[in-house]
């Protein structure tokens, strides 16, 4: 019996095994698998950008080494250990791996069933659903067999949220992409996983004006409302299709701006880049700023203390700005400043700020990306009802 925490296993049961004893339990940093303790001690995972590599006991011993081909097979495992490629668990028994929505078989470079999100026409590579990450297993992974994600691979300065050797900007579901969302960590320029930001709740009020700059700010929540309205073609295209918009997702790092802090990160961020975005965010005028990556999708977002005061809901009216509002416009200019066939400035990207006053653009968001309807049927009641 595994007992799971998210979309982690935190702990595994036998056959047998009393409810204080488990046979096994995992203990992660942040989203990294970090040990697994079991009846013969503890044993430290280490990993590269894709995978787990090697394990260590307590004294720093090598216990095992392990090595895959790139879609998964495995190249050497001497204790046959189960958690070999990505975040996946291995069995033992077929040789495939459990992706949570759906099995993977390494050997094939395929999924063993559909992909229950049937994709779309607007990105038509979806459409082929038992596609893995579109043969690119080096540098995308796909962690709950729905989505692909970049994989995370950060310079020595910045901090990635890693998951079993691989991260997500943060922790791509609700379920409906539960591994948005594992916390923290943010970063440039690594495909830092769409951090949930939660620790920024503890910062106070901003001693400029008196302002309240503190407070929530649910980014895993946004990401999985922006998911499900992003199912509707008429939503996606905005982004460049769903394809696109998730590699934007997957790949952005979301930054709390206080007023006054100093640039977190200058090997990537100019001082004029920087002026800018502090300007623009403490003019009261903007709620995010996006600072676009350099050759491909997505971006450093920094929101700030509008954006948290704003209802974190779909608008209601197609002038209304709610965090929903501001998060799908800033997502505009990570996905769509530089697309995934190349094009740096698209005409997309283009026209998100036509109009200055960004009146144009909130109603395009409000009018086409909304939460997704539910389809009810009723039906006459035709017998008589029993007590039970």
């Amino acid at each position: 019996m595994y007992i799971f925490s998210g979309s982690k296993v935190i702990a595994e049961y036998d056959n047998g095994a009393a409810v204080g004893s488990p046979s096994r339990e995992y203990i992660y940093g942040g989203g990294a698998l970090l040990a697994k303790i079991d009846s013969s001690g503890t044993k430290y995972y280490h990993q590269d950008h894709l995978s787990n590599r090697l394990v260590t006991d307590s004294s720093g011993n090598i216990l095992t080494q392990m090595g895959h081909f790139p879609f998964g097979e495995s190249w050497y495992n001497a204790t046959g250990d189960k958690l070999l490629f990505t975040t996946y668990e291995r069995d033992a028994e077929s040789g495939n791996d459990y992706a949570q929505a759906r099995y993977y078989i390494s050997r094939l470079g395929r999924f063993s069933a559909l992909d229950p999100l049937s994709g779309g026409v607007s990105d038509p590579q979806t459409l082929n659903r038992y596609d893995y990450v579109r043969d690119d297993p080096i540098d995308f992974f796909d962690p709950t067999g729905q989505f692909r994600a970049a994989v995370c691979v950060m310079p020595a300065y910045a901090n990635c949220g890693l998951g079993g050797g691989v991260g997500w900007s943060g922790s791509w579901e609700g379920e409906l992409i539960d591994f948005a969302f594992t916390p923290t960590g943010t970063g440039w320029e690594g495909d830092p996983f769409l951090d949930n930001l939660g620790a920024l709740g503890l910062l106070g009020p901003d001693s400029v004006g008196g302002r309240f700059f503190g407070g929530p700010m649910d980014v895993s929540g946004l990401v999985r409302k922006a998911m499900a309205a992003l199912l509707n073609d008429d939503c996606a295209s905005l982004f460049g299709g769903i394809g696109n918009a998730t590699a934007a997702m997957m790949s952005s790092g979301y930054e709390r701006y206080v007023p006054g802090q100093e640039n977190p990160f200058p090997n990537q961020i100019s001082p004029g880049q920087w002026k800018s975005v502090a300007a623009s965010l403490t003019s009261g005028a903007h709620s995010g700023v996006t600072v676009p990556y350099s050759g491909r999708v997505g971006g450093t977002i920094f929101f700030n203390g509008n954006f948290i005061e704003g209802s974190p809901a779909f608008a209601s009216t197609p002038d209304q700005v709610t965090q929903m509002t501001v998060f799908f416009h800033e997502m505009e200019h990570a996905a769509n400043d530089f697309g995934l066939n190349g094009s740096r400035y698209t005409a997309l990207d283009k026209a998100i700020d036509i109009d200055p006053t960004y009146k144009v653009d909130i109603e395009k968001i409000n009018s086409r990306c909304k939460p997704p309807q539910v389809e009810q049927e009723s039906a006459p009641i035709t017998g008589g009802l029993t007590t039970p």
